[in-house]
């Protein structure tokens, strides 16, 4: 993703209809590789109980509270 930021913050600013900034760090790809790697890494670090594992399946369940949630559609 690094590799490709330009081309990711020009493409975010076509479907986004927002300016293009012409800057290999912006908020866009900074913030997208930033989450890409801090999620990809919670996959290392798996927590749960397990219940009637087999062979083809590994099943978890966790409780965990989300807490507040808002969005704001146009």
């Amino acid at each position: 993703m690094e590799a490709n930021l330009e081309e990711i913050g020009y493409l975010e600013a076509i479907s986004m209809g927002k300016p293009y900034v012409r800057a290999p760090y912006n908020w866009v790809g900074r913030h997208t590789v930033e989450a890409m790697r801090y999620f990809g890494s919670l996959a290392m670090d798996v927590q749960g109980t397990t219940s009637l594992n087999t062979s083809v399946f590994v099943n978890l369940s966790f409780r965990q509270p989300y807490g507040v949630v808002a969005g704001i559609v146009p």
